[in-house]
């Protein structure tokens, strides 16, 4: 698990982060990818590569048990991201060509971004290892389900966006492209989402 805030920094514009968040700058790469679950294309090795995540269940805290490393990168109508999943076991993990927001069961991986940074609501996209997705809203309500918003989970809306996997001889890569029209945000300048991420290993939970 990963919280920051996410900076999505306008090429004309300046962001200054505040002191006690951790952030990552986002750059702004004009090109396209195919999004295959192979993360080969050039705009890969510039984005942002996030690491260090920690444990939360069924210990809170530790460091985690197996590494990984988001990227992300956005052009000019969609933000991506790129999920490399080590795993000392590949052959042990758990993916199936499931149907839509129903892969719990499986080994997953989920983006929370809240676009407007205010804690009350994050879309979230969730993909297992085989890119099949699952997504929805989480709202301000009772009950905790995000470490970014208390409260309640609707999984209703069906976004539309991208998202290929495949499992490898370290782990498994998941490719994602999330369309800003299938995102609500604010308009204008610079933008600061809260962001979080979280990884699920079945076996071990």
């Amino acid at each position: 698990m990963l919280a920051l805030l996410l900076l999505i920094q306008d090429p004309l514009g300046v962001v200054v982060q505040g002191k006690g968040s951790p952030a990552a700058v986002v750059p702004h790469i004009e090109t396209t990818v195919q999004i295959d679950g192979k993360l080969v294309e050039p705009a890969w090795s510039h984005a942002v590569r996030l690491t260090g995540f920690w444990q939360y269940q069924p210990v809170d805290g530790r460091p985690a048990e197996e590494e990984t490393e988001v990227l992300a990168w956005y052009s000019a109508d969609a933000i991506h991201f790129g999920i490399i999943a080590h795993d000392r076991h590949p052959s042990a993990i758990r993916a199936t060509v499931a149907d839509r927001d129903n892969i719990d069961s499986d080994d997953h991986v989920v983006i929370d971004l809240d676009t407007f940074h205010d804690h009350r609501r994050a879309f979230f996209f969730g993909v297992n290892p085989l890119g099949v997705q699952s997504d929805g809203v989480r709202s301000e309500g009772a009950g905790q389900v995000s470490s970014l918003i208390p409260g309640s989970v609707a999984q209703n809306p069906d976004f539309t966006w991208e998202s290929k996997g495949r499992i490898t001889n370290r782990g498994y890569e998941v490719e994602i492209r999330i369309p800003f029209r299938s995102l609500r945000y604010p308009g204008g300048g610079p933008q600061s989402w809260g962001f979080n991420v979280t990884r699920v290993v079945k076996r071990t939970g």
